[in-house]
């Protein structure tokens, strides 16, 4: 499968990141909004700046306890870092 880098899509989410706004990102199943999250993290990573990036896909069966929300608050508290910017990112198919 060749995957399609929306770099158009993938630049807007980097003109707003740093900003306090919540960013939501639609479509339809399997148009590659998992594929867009993984370039943005790619694109994160190569900044100056070190963040705490934790990334989560729900459909993969290891993920599976997550769904409920104790055991995702404790995951996400387990693997913050203070003094470490943090970025999540939740992924769940349709």
């Amino acid at each position: 499968m060749r995957l399609i880098i929306r770099q158009k899509y993938l630049d807007e989410l980097i003109e707003l990141y740093g900003t306090p706004d919540i960013k939501v990102i639609t479509g339809i199943r399997r148009s590659g909004k998992s594929v867009l999250l993984q370039e943005f993290v790619s694109y994160l990573q190569t900044l100056d700046e070190k963040l705490n990036i934790v990334m989560i896909n729900l459909q993969e069966l290891e993920f599976d306890r997550l769904l409920e929300y104790h055991a995702l608050h404790q995951y996400i508290l387990d693997r913050h870092e203070e003094g470490v910017k943090n970025v999540e990112k939740r992924t769940k198919e349709e």
